[in-house]
């Protein structure tokens, strides 16, 4: 999980993870936090590769975090007192997916979410779903989304196909 670290020299608030900073003063238990975190800026700046994987860190840790907090509230809304048909599931999804078309289709505004486009608030609805059916069945999607980017990464041009 991200903590909130604040640079006693220049005032910039930042995020970090947590373990990331513990593990590079464990290397050296004389550091102090604030060389740890110099150290990670340096690394952050001058590495591509270490700033790509920091990101990717953060935003499964935000994902985690997400589709924890939509799992609960659902659970809350009393959508998981009985144990849930999956295929009932993944069909409410296709629903908000067939929403989201409509929208867009008729260019529609939102009905719920003032400020939005139907087509908007449908996908939101559908990721919604899709993380509370994630977080009812424990999975880890937040993982397999960066995984599957990794994957997607050595493929061809379109997948090798025409769209």
């Amino acid at each position: 999980m991200p903590v909130r670290y604040i640079n006693p020299k220049t005032g910039d608030v930042h995020l970090h993870h947590k373990t990331e900073i513990e593990a590079m003063t464990e290397e050296d238990p004389k550091q102090s936090m604030d060389s740890a975190y110099a150290r990670h800026q340096v690394q952050y700046e001058e590495d591509p590769e270490y700033r790509k994987e920091y990101q990717f860190a953060s935003i499964r840790n935000y994902m985690e975090l997400l589709q924890h907090i939509i799992h609960e509230d659902n659970v809350q809304k009393g959508f998981w007192d009985q144990e849930r048909n999956v295929g009932e599931a993944l069909a409410l999804v296709h629903s908000e997916i067939s929403e989201a078309l409509e929208g867009h289709r008729k260019n529609l505004p939102s009905e719920k979410i003032e400020g939005y486009d139907q087509l908007t608030e449908e996908l939101a609805d559908a990721i919604i779903r899709i993380m509370d059916l994630a977080g009812g069945l424990s999975l880890d999607l937040s993982d397999a989304i960066i995984e599957k980017i990794h994957h997607n990464r050595t493929r061809p041009y379109k997948h090798g196909k025409n769209y």
